[in-house]
């Protein structure tokens, strides 16, 4: 069962025995000048990861927020919430 609110945060559940929680953050993906995707997660400061592709990069950066995530729960410290985000239109 999946339970999801309006603003990017979802979290599965499954029975007592299986109980896993996700959340989805917002990263951002742009190709360097070598040709190398950059990902960076905004609400994760210094999360960043690369790849040589876009995939790799989704993935990468995946293991990076993994990463992130176990150390903030293991230092008990708060896991950021996700940002609003809004897509602005301007005139050229």
């Amino acid at each position: 069962m999946m339970s999801c609110t309006g603003i990017g945060l979802c979290i599965a559940k499954g029975d007592e025995n299986d109980y896993r929680e996700a959340m989805k953050f917002r990263v951002l993906i742009e190709p360097d000048e070598d040709g190398v995707f950059v990902a960076e997660c905004p609400v994760l400061p210094g999360c960043i990861s690369q790849g040589k592709t876009h995939e790799e990069a989704i993935a990468n950066i995946r293991d990076a927020i993994q990463g992130y995530v176990h150390s903030l729960k293991k230092h008990n410290e708060a896991i950021p919430g996700p940002v609003a985000e809004e897509i602005v239109e301007v005139s050229l």
